[in-house]
């Protein structure tokens, strides 16, 4: 079982100097991981309040954090465990600690077991959260876990066990549309974006913490504009996406022995790929469908399997977002749509677009244009470059 700490931890936690931990939570076997708490969350103390009220009840309701990737789901649930651990506070839920369920280590075909193991470890006076409900539930794909969703509402039925869900907002019609039942037990909660002020006082808190981690001086202008980013779906406050730039630029930074962030580490592009991972659908749809007429239902498909693909849902990430096959006579449209989708993927079709026409190797000796020369033919035991 996991060890249950209390209230000490947040002395131990929130009052550190020395350098930080990337992580927001502590990892354990369990397949749960404790939320530390953090006294410099910012903007986000009326929805832990809240969280207060919905699981302090004698019948708890079920909260669901809805809100877009990076906009915050994770420091609510670091405010809600301030708050519980905190010497000053008398209320509901008191001295509870907070554990989040490792939703990658939910693998497997027998997922739902998974789930009921880990929540076999959770000791008492604890709260615990499920996060990426559109991971856990395969909520990508055409077909959803009937069995996890089944053993996650079974959880609501346990008034000593209170549990929170998180999801991103893109899968909340399609939690509905998997089990209206389940759907209907949850206390919506929408989270807003930081106001403009709350988005500058996070930006700094943050900095400060990756300059410390990474021993990097950050200068004021390039961490205005890493946090004022947009994601993929349009939205300036959520500190997530600032906090990757942030990361990314500094590790940049160390591996060129610079000892302060410059233009060049904050890669706008690069950083901008890190959110847009997780594509638009109904963008790319209609980007693909105005380049390429009379394909709708190729571009369909095409688009519904980068979706999944691209959500964080792959089971093998390592592997390629996807691998198509188009099959048409001349002339059709099957260049058009690859040259298209380089172009709405990637905005540079000519450096993001690699085309090799196979006819020019039907030879076998053709093949060296790929692979280089053969066992003992000249060049064989030169190196590529």
């Amino acid at each position: 079982p996991i060890e249950d700490t209390g209230r000490n931890q947040v002395k131990q936690h929130v009052n550190k100097t020395k350098t930080p931990n990337r992580s927001n939570s502590k990892s354990n076997k369990g397949g749960f991981s404790r939320i530390e708490p953090s006294c410099e969350i910012i903007g986000r103390d009326s929805i832990a309040d809240s969280l207060v009220r919905l699981l302090g009840k004698q019948e708890p309701s079920s909260p669901c954090l809805v809100g877009a990737r990076g906009i915050g789901k994770e420091s609510i649930c670091q405010a809600f465990a301030t708050k519980l651990l905190s010497d000053e506070y008398d209320g509901p839920l008191a001295g509870y600690s907070v554990f989040a369920l490792d939703t990658n280590s939910i693998i497997g075909a027998d997922r739902g077991m998974a789930i009921r193991r880990s929540l076999k470890s959770v000791p008492k006076k604890s709260v615990i959260v499920i996060k990426d409900l559109e991971a856990l539930f395969l909520l990508g794909g055409n077909s959803f876990d009937v069995d996890s969703i089944a053993v996650v509402r079974s959880t609501f039925s346990n008034p000593e066990l209170p549990v929170i869900l998180s999801i991103d907002s893109k899968y909340i019609s399609k939690l509905e549309m998997s089990d209206g039942d389940f759907f209907n037990q949850l206390a919506i909660i929408k989270v807003p974006p930081l106001t403009e002020e709350e988005m500058t006082e996070a930006a700094k808190i943050i900095s400060k913490n990756l300059s410390r981690f990474h021993d990097v001086l950050i200068p004021p202008e390039l961490q205005e504009m890493a946090f004022s980013l947009e994601d993929s779906q349009g939205y300036l406050a959520q500190p997530g996406l600032g906090s990757n730039a942030i990361d990314s630029a500094c590790t940049f930074a160390k591996m060129n022995s610079r000892s302060t962030l410059i233009m060049e580490d904050l890669d706008v592009k690069a950083i901008s790929v890190i959110e847009k991972k997780s594509i638009n659908l109904a963008q790319l749809t209609k980007g693909l469908k105005g380049k390429v007429k009379g394909q709708d239902e190729a571009v369909d498909k095409l688009c519904s399997r980068l979706s999944l693909t691209r959500s964080d849902m792959d089971l093998t990430p390592e592997r390629p977002d996807a691998v198509f096959l188009l099959v048409g006579p001349t002339g059709v449209g099957k260049t058009s749509l690859a040259r298209a989708l380089s172009f709405e993927l990637f905005g540079n079709e000519a450096k993001s677009l690699v085309r090799l026409d196979m006819s020019e190797y039907a030879q076998e000796w053709a093949l060296s244009r790929l692979i280089g020369p053969q066992p003992g033919y000249v060049g064989y035991t030169e190196r590529e470059g």
